[in-house]
Protein backbone atom coordinates (compact mmCIF):
# COMPACT_ATOMS: atom_id res chain seq x y z
CA UNK A 1 0.00 0.00 0.00
CA UNK A 2 0.83 3.68 -0.12
CA UNK A 3 3.09 4.87 2.95
CA UNK A 4 2.87 8.49 2.30
CA UNK A 5 1.88 10.32 5.25
CA UNK A 6 3.42 7.38 7.80
CA UNK A 7 5.48 8.96 10.42
CA UNK A 8 9.23 7.45 10.94
CA UNK A 9 8.45 6.66 14.18
CA UNK A 10 5.49 3.97 12.82
CA UNK A 11 8.49 2.12 11.33
CA UNK A 12 10.55 2.49 14.53
CA UNK A 13 10.92 -0.24 17.02
CA UNK A 14 8.06 -0.05 20.14
CA UNK A 15 10.36 -1.54 22.60
CA UNK A 16 11.25 1.25 24.59
CA UNK A 17 14.21 -0.68 25.89
CA UNK A 18 15.80 -1.21 22.70
CA UNK A 19 18.95 -0.13 22.16
CA UNK A 20 19.52 3.43 19.78
CA UNK A 21 21.09 1.85 16.77
CA UNK A 22 18.60 -0.86 16.74
CA UNK A 23 16.14 2.26 16.13
CA UNK A 24 18.22 4.28 13.22
CA UNK A 25 18.44 1.48 11.55
CA UNK A 26 14.72 0.79 11.01
CA UNK A 27 14.71 4.19 10.37
CA UNK A 28 16.57 4.00 7.26
CA UNK A 29 15.67 1.38 6.21
CA UNK A 30 12.25 3.56 5.94
CA UNK A 31 13.82 6.27 4.09
CA UNK A 32 14.87 3.83 1.73
CA UNK A 33 11.79 1.96 1.20
CA UNK A 34 9.79 5.70 1.22
CA UNK A 35 11.88 7.11 -1.46
CA UNK A 36 12.13 3.71 -3.61
CA UNK A 37 7.91 4.21 -3.31
CA UNK A 38 8.14 7.42 -4.11
CA UNK A 39 10.08 7.45 -6.95
CA UNK A 40 8.38 4.71 -9.03
CA UNK A 41 4.78 6.74 -8.04
CA UNK A 42 6.30 9.51 -9.97
CA UNK A 43 7.95 7.90 -12.52
CA UNK A 44 4.76 6.40 -13.29
CA UNK A 45 2.83 9.40 -13.41
CA UNK A 46 4.52 11.06 -16.84
CA UNK A 47 4.31 14.52 -17.13
CA UNK A 48 2.57 17.08 -19.58
CA UNK A 49 4.83 17.89 -22.52
CA UNK A 50 5.11 21.54 -23.70
CA UNK A 51 3.52 21.74 -26.90
CA UNK A 52 5.06 24.34 -29.62
CA UNK A 53 3.88 27.09 -31.22
CA UNK A 54 3.97 29.36 -34.00
CA UNK A 55 4.43 31.94 -31.82
CA UNK A 56 8.13 31.02 -31.28
CA UNK A 57 10.05 31.27 -34.59
CA UNK A 58 12.34 28.61 -33.19
CA UNK A 59 9.59 26.35 -32.38
CA UNK A 60 7.86 27.18 -35.62
CA UNK A 61 10.78 26.43 -37.61
CA UNK A 62 10.85 22.60 -35.85
CA UNK A 63 6.72 22.53 -36.44
CA UNK A 64 7.64 22.80 -40.33
CA UNK A 65 10.23 20.26 -40.23
CA UNK A 66 9.55 16.89 -42.07
CA UNK A 67 8.68 14.05 -39.22
CA UNK A 68 10.60 10.56 -39.40
CA UNK A 69 9.38 7.02 -39.83
CA UNK A 70 9.94 5.01 -36.28
CA UNK A 71 11.66 1.64 -36.33
CA UNK A 72 10.36 -1.76 -35.26
CA UNK A 73 12.67 -1.40 -32.22
CA UNK A 74 12.05 1.62 -31.35
CA UNK A 75 8.15 1.03 -30.91
CA UNK A 76 8.49 -1.47 -28.65
CA UNK A 77 11.34 0.15 -26.49
CA UNK A 78 10.27 1.20 -22.86
CA UNK A 79 11.49 4.75 -23.81
CA UNK A 80 8.84 4.74 -26.50
CA UNK A 81 6.08 3.62 -25.16
CA UNK A 82 6.38 6.18 -22.13
CA UNK A 83 6.14 8.70 -25.19
CA UNK A 84 3.40 7.81 -26.43
CA UNK A 85 1.62 7.81 -22.41
CA UNK A 86 2.87 11.43 -22.08
CA UNK A 87 1.82 12.33 -25.44
CA UNK A 88 -1.69 11.13 -24.57
CA UNK A 89 -1.76 12.32 -20.82
CA UNK A 90 -0.55 15.94 -23.09
CA UNK A 91 -3.72 15.74 -24.98
CA UNK A 92 -6.12 14.92 -22.42
CA UNK A 93 -4.47 17.58 -20.16
CA UNK A 94 -4.24 20.24 -22.19
CA UNK A 95 -6.14 23.61 -20.79
CA UNK A 96 -8.94 24.70 -23.23
CA UNK A 97 -11.88 26.97 -23.06
CA UNK A 98 -14.90 25.46 -21.50
CA UNK A 99 -16.56 22.66 -24.10
CA UNK A 100 -13.67 21.92 -26.09
CA UNK A 101 -11.59 19.18 -25.67
CA UNK A 102 -7.93 18.05 -27.64
CA UNK A 103 -8.95 16.35 -30.59
CA UNK A 104 -5.39 15.67 -31.99
CA UNK A 105 -2.08 15.99 -31.26
CA UNK A 106 1.22 15.30 -33.13
CA UNK A 107 4.70 14.03 -32.12
CA UNK A 108 6.33 17.04 -33.95
CA UNK A 109 4.13 19.72 -31.76
CA UNK A 110 6.11 18.31 -28.60
CA UNK A 111 9.21 18.71 -30.52
CA UNK A 112 9.80 14.94 -31.65
CA UNK A 113 10.17 14.90 -35.33
CA UNK A 114 8.67 11.26 -35.41
CA UNK A 115 5.60 9.81 -37.76
CA UNK A 116 3.36 9.81 -34.45
CA UNK A 117 -0.21 11.03 -33.82
CA UNK A 118 -3.19 10.35 -31.51
CA UNK A 119 -6.49 11.24 -32.49
CA UNK A 120 -9.10 11.16 -30.08
CA UNK A 121 -11.74 9.47 -31.50
CA UNK A 122 -15.47 10.19 -32.04
CA UNK A 123 -17.09 6.89 -31.23
CA UNK A 124 -15.00 5.11 -28.25
CA UNK A 125 -13.96 8.79 -26.90
CA UNK A 126 -10.51 7.55 -26.48
CA UNK A 127 -7.39 8.75 -27.60
CA UNK A 128 -5.70 6.06 -30.42
CA UNK A 129 -2.40 6.06 -31.32
CA UNK A 130 -1.17 6.32 -35.30
CA UNK A 131 2.69 5.32 -35.87
CA UNK A 132 4.02 5.50 -39.52
CA UNK A 133 0.61 6.32 -41.09
CA UNK A 134 -0.02 6.53 -44.46
CA UNK A 135 -3.04 8.06 -45.97
CA UNK A 136 -5.21 7.14 -49.33
CA UNK A 137 -8.34 9.42 -50.18
CA UNK A 138 -11.52 7.18 -51.12
CA UNK A 139 -13.05 9.12 -53.86
CA UNK A 140 -13.24 12.87 -54.79
CA UNK A 141 -15.91 14.20 -52.03
CA UNK A 142 -14.54 16.74 -50.11
CA UNK A 143 -15.85 19.14 -47.03
CA UNK A 144 -15.29 22.46 -45.54
CA UNK A 145 -15.48 22.69 -41.86
CA UNK A 146 -13.26 25.09 -39.56
CA UNK A 147 -10.70 23.92 -38.36
CA UNK A 148 -7.89 24.74 -35.19
CA UNK A 149 -4.93 23.90 -33.52
CA UNK A 150 -3.37 23.66 -30.45
CA UNK A 151 0.49 25.36 -32.26
CA UNK A 152 -1.99 27.78 -33.51
CA UNK A 153 -3.83 29.13 -30.37
CA UNK A 154 -5.35 32.20 -32.30
CA UNK A 155 -5.65 30.83 -35.84
CA UNK A 156 -9.24 29.02 -36.50
CA UNK A 157 -9.98 28.58 -40.60
CA UNK A 158 -12.29 26.66 -43.11
CA UNK A 159 -10.31 24.30 -44.72
CA UNK A 160 -11.46 21.88 -47.48
CA UNK A 161 -10.83 18.23 -46.57
CA UNK A 162 -11.42 14.66 -47.99
CA UNK A 163 -14.86 12.98 -46.61
CA UNK A 164 -13.89 9.38 -46.59
CA UNK A 165 -9.77 7.83 -46.62
CA UNK A 166 -8.19 4.38 -45.80
CA UNK A 167 -5.15 4.66 -43.46
CA UNK A 168 -2.20 2.29 -42.83
CA UNK A 169 -0.21 2.54 -39.79
CA UNK A 170 1.27 0.73 -37.14
CA UNK A 171 -0.28 0.38 -33.58
CA UNK A 172 1.91 1.42 -30.67
CA UNK A 173 1.86 -2.84 -30.03
CA UNK A 174 3.83 -3.00 -33.43
CA UNK A 175 0.86 -4.21 -35.01
CA UNK A 176 0.28 -3.30 -38.93
CA UNK A 177 -3.44 -1.78 -39.27
CA UNK A 178 -5.83 -0.87 -42.58
CA UNK A 179 -8.72 0.99 -41.39
CA UNK A 180 -11.71 3.39 -42.63
CA UNK A 181 -12.52 6.66 -41.44
CA UNK A 182 -14.87 9.14 -43.04
CA UNK A 183 -16.32 12.52 -41.31
CA UNK A 184 -14.88 14.38 -38.89
CA UNK A 185 -11.97 11.30 -37.71
CA UNK A 186 -11.10 11.66 -41.40
CA UNK A 187 -10.83 14.80 -41.19
CA UNK A 188 -8.73 14.68 -37.58
CA UNK A 189 -6.42 12.26 -39.20
CA UNK A 190 -5.77 14.64 -42.03
CA UNK A 191 -5.06 17.30 -39.76
CA UNK A 192 -2.72 15.39 -37.88
CA UNK A 193 -0.79 14.26 -41.01
CA UNK A 194 -0.19 17.19 -42.04
CA UNK A 195 1.95 17.87 -39.45
CA UNK A 196 4.03 14.90 -40.08
CA UNK A 197 4.65 16.68 -43.22
CA UNK A 198 5.78 19.91 -42.06
CA UNK A 199 2.49 21.88 -42.81
CA UNK A 200 0.03 23.95 -40.89
CA UNK A 201 -3.93 23.79 -41.36
CA UNK A 202 -3.55 27.31 -42.50
CA UNK A 203 -1.57 26.51 -45.39
CA UNK A 204 -4.93 24.90 -46.67
CA UNK A 205 -7.27 27.87 -45.67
Amino acid sequence: GWMMGLEPTALGTTNRCSNQLSYIHHNQKFDIIYYTIKKKFFENMGKNLKILTIKKPEELKTLREKSKKVSKKKIKSEKFQKFLDELIETARNHQLPEGWTTAGLAAIQVGKPLKVFIILETETREYKTFINPEIEYIGSEKEKDIEGCLSLPDDQSEVSRHRKIEVKYTNRQGEKKKEKYEGFDARIIQHEYDHLEGKLFVDKA
